[in-house]
């Protein structure tokens, strides 16, 4: 029975507890964590990776923790509690010791026919650096491949057939430090047509005293160098893809015309000059014709940075 005549200044609203949401406890721990062993990454003591199958069981325990009712003070410590074991069981899956991915090198020779004389190169992979360079006292293509969690083995031509491949797209199992490299020496007595696609974050390429007729780049990169000193044929050469510097060095005794066919930021092109053509943006050498061998460039994407020295 409602007793009218109490005090109504004596009764006072229950005003609930509010819930703690351990799944977010659990993700801002986990963010902490990882924070302080990223510093540590740094300081070359330890390296996180974060494997792309756990990331459901991380979302599977954020959801179950947010969903536990905790409004007493007993509920309060033991959410608590099983959160910072969680977190614990968590941070020993993520966080591995320095040498936990071991760099493999693997080196490869692939003999070249005496009457086959041009090549063509296929590099497909996703590296971080990639080097391509001529060598005189070799006969035939060396390569050394350099990774903490991935392969390669190129594809030797059969007979009658002038395709070399590189190809490596296996992918990344999470998210941690990764290494892969490509290194590439080509003896001096044949013809090279390469094609590069993939991701890179630099393509270094020394020509010096190699026939290489073309070069293609469809490729996700950031910086590509290309010296040309002593190259001993014309060359076409061909950038599809978007990148921030390409830099093409030691052009004094090579003609270079450079057609640009996109937006180009910023141009520091040397002795080259502007021509006069209504359809394209062109510069050229001013004793192209003159020279013996001669490079075409066609920038056919955005680039931030072009030199050419």
């Amino acid at each position: 029975m409602i007793d009218l005549f109490t005090d109504q200044a004596q009764l006072k609203p229950i005003m609930p507890v509010k819930k703690i949401n351990f799944g977010l406890l659990y993700i801002g721990l986990m963010i902490f964590v990882l924070g302080v062993a990223y510093y540590f990454r740094e300081r070359n003591e330890i390296q996180i990776f974060i494997p792309f199958n756990k990331f459901w069981a991380i979302l599977l325990i954020f959801s179950g923790l947010s969903i536990i009712a905790a409004r007493t003070f007993k509920m309060i410590v033991v959410g608590v509690f099983l959160t910072l074991f969680i977190v614990y069981l968590s941070v020993l899956t993520l966080l591995k010791p320095l040498d936990y991915f071991q760099i493999i090198k693997e080196e490869q020779k692939i003999p070249l026919e005496e009457t086959q004389i041009t090549y063509d190169l296929l590099l497909d992979n996703q590296s971080t650096n990639i080097n391509i360079k001529s060598s005189e006292n070799i006969k035939n293509i060396e390569s050394l491949f350099e990774s903490n969690y991935a392969s390669l083995k190129p594809e030797i031509p059969s007979d009658n057939d002038s395709k070399i491949i590189y190809k490596n797209n296996e992918t990344w199992k999470g998210v941690g430090n990764y290494y892969k490299n490509l290194n590439i020496d080509l003896p001096l007595n044949k013809d090279y047509k390469a094609t590069i696609t993939g991701a890179y974050n630099n393509i270094n390429l020394s020509l010096n005293n190699l026939r290489m007729k073309s070069l293609v780049v469809n490729v996700r990169v950031s910086n590509i160098k290309i010296d040309l000193k002593d190259i001993k044929s014309d060359m076409d050469l061909d950038i599809n893809s978007t990148l921030s510097l390409l830099k093409i060095e030691n052009t004094q005794d090579v003609g270079v015309e450079l057609i640009i066919n996109n937006t180009v930021s910023n141009l520091n092109i040397g002795n080259l000059v502007k021509q006069d053509n209504e359809d394209k943006v062109i510069y050229k050498s001013n004793d192209f014709d003159s020279k013996s061998e001669k490079v075409k460039i066609n920038l056919n994407t955005k680039v931030s940075l072009v030199e050419v020295k």
